[in-house]
Formats: C-alpha cells, structure tokens, sequence
C-alpha cells in the first residue's frame, strides 16, 4: 500500500500552535486510489537521519475522500512518543516518516521518510527570539500525481450528415404463399331487377339443407330471386343462410333476419339476391330462431 503526502506546515506567530498540517493520496500497490476508505496512519519524527530516533510519534485515525485525499494535523493525533511541542528544532535535521494501514488497523506499513526543511522550523522561532535572514528558495519538488479526471463536459453541435451510402444488393425472392381458397362466384345480371307483389314462402327452423320452389313466381330465365326475412320471436341481428340449389362449395348468402317488426319496412340491409338453377329453386337453413318467413320480393 502506498500514499502520495504533500506536508502543509503551519506558520509560526507570536503565539504558534503546535501543530502542522499534513495531507496526502492513498493508493494501494497498483497505484489505484482508495477512495472513501477509513485508513489508519503513524506519524514519526526522526532526529539527524531518516533511521535517526524517533523523537516524536503519534497514531490518527482518517477516512479518504473521492480522490482518495486525506488530511490530518501533526500534533493532533493519539500520542506514541513524547509531544510536537518537546522537540528541539534548534538540534536537526529532522525527518518524517509515515505509516499506513490501508484497512483502518494498526498494522501499519512503512511508506517511506521525507527531511523536514524551511517552514516546520518556525516552531522554533517561538522560543529562539529574532529571526534569521531568509534563506534561499528551494529548488521544486517533485510533481505530484494527477488529480483524478473531471467531468465530461457537454455534448458539441453534432456534425452534418453524411453522404448516403451505397444501397445493398436485393435479396432473393421469397417462396408464393399458398393460393387462397376461391371466392363464391359473382352474379351476372343483364337487366334491371324486377319488383313484385311480396310473397310470403312459409319456412321453419331446420339446421339442414330445404329447397325452396319459386318457379310459381317468377317467369321462365329467371337467374335469380331478391329475398328479405323475418323471424317470429325476438331475436335480434341474427341470420339466415340461403344458395344456389345444390351449390356445396361456393355461393353461400347471409340474409339479415329482422325480428318482431313491420314486415313491410325492407330495407337493402334486409335483402339478399340469391342465384337459382333452371329450374327456378333454392335452399335456406337456419338453427338461430324457431321459425322465420322468407319473401321473394323480386327477381332478375
């Protein structure tokens, strides 16, 4: 385990504390950053040598922010070995060393020993009296790690679209579907249709096939014969199925069966044209009512 320390040592008034401030990145050994972690860590001041004695030493307990960043205050902690105060700052060099157990413990690992130079000594000033003359800058320290990346800023103007490209080639043609069932034969009607005097054909219920002569009522080439019904109970929307005599595979009509109302108001939602052979007859069945009346009305 490791940290990045960056030491930021508080000056010296009339009246110092005894403290210093000291900041720092954990990382563990893949240089990765522990972030928002409780950590715990031992500060130690060496005399003479970075394997000098320790002449002051104390433990504290921290937790890393987002960017694994963490600060503590030297001469704030749990005590170990004397106090910040004791030290002679007069009697240096003097180096720090810290200690780091990555899990919060006190198993505390070694991550190194830095020399304490220029602004830690003002401690001493408070009991030295006037001030030397201000020493010469330093040389730059070593760069720190770069700080974790920012946020990813806002989206720019998207660009302009771009050329169509070149179309793929068609694909094969699929299999014909299957040929659907044929459709009931039309009705060919050379002529206008012809309206006569309703006549009543008495029917009953039969869920069977009945044919139905009307060769009476209507003359001779006659192709086919406008129907309406109506059932003799209340029932309501239902209907009749009417053909073609002996048509079993095509040609099947639907008359909509009025129920319980004026016989005579027949309008063309009632009618039906049903196709007859020569012989001028048809079929009708129906299990939906009791029994119904079918009127040819017309022909042509």
């Amino acid at each position: 385990m490791s940290a990045l320390v960056l030491m930021l040592p508080l000056m010296v008034s009339a009246q110092s504390p005894q403290l210093m401030n000291y900041q720092g990145v954990a990382r563990d050994n893949g240089g990765n950053i522990l972030a928002n972690q409780n950590i715990g860590l031992e500060i130690a001041i060496r005399q003479t040598a970075p394997n000098g004695t320790i002449v002051f030493s104390e433990t504290h307990a921290a937790t890393t922010n987002t960017f694994g960043l963490f600060t503590v205050i030297i001469g704030g902690g749990t005590p170990q070995v004397a106090t910040l105060s004791a030290i002679d700052w007069a009697s240096g060099p003097y180096f720090t060393e810290v200690s780091l157990d990555a899990t919060g413990g006190t198993n505390y690992v070694s991550l190194g020993t830095s020399q304490l130079v220029s602004v830690p000594y003002a401690l001493y000033a408070e009991t030295s009296g006037t001030a030397g003359q201000t020493g010469p800058t330093g040389a730059d320290g070593v760069n720190g790690e770069n700080g974790a990346t920012g946020p990813t800023g806002a989206d720019g103007v998207a660009g302009a679209t771009g050329a169509d490209g070149v179309n793929g080639a068609t694909g094969p043609t699929g299999a014909d579907g299957l040929t659907g069932p044929t459709g009931p034969t039309g009705l060919t009607l050379n002529a206008g249709p012809v309206f006569i005097a309703p006549v009543e054909l008495t029917t009953i219920d039969n869920v069977g096939w009945t044919t139905v002569d009307v060769s009476a009522y209507v003359p001779v080439g006659t192709t086919a014969v406008i129907l309406d019904a109506r059932a003799q109970e209340n029932e309501n929307d239902v209907t009749a199925v009417v053909r073609r005599n002996g048509d079993t595979h095509s040609g099947y009509y639907l008359i909509r069966v009025r129920s319980e109302g004026n016989f005579d108001d027949v309008g063309l939602v009632n009618q039906v044209t049903c196709p007859v052979d020569e012989n001028r007859i048809f079929e009708y069945q129906s299990g939906n009512f009791d029994n119904f009346s079918i009127r040819i009305i017309g022909y042509y």
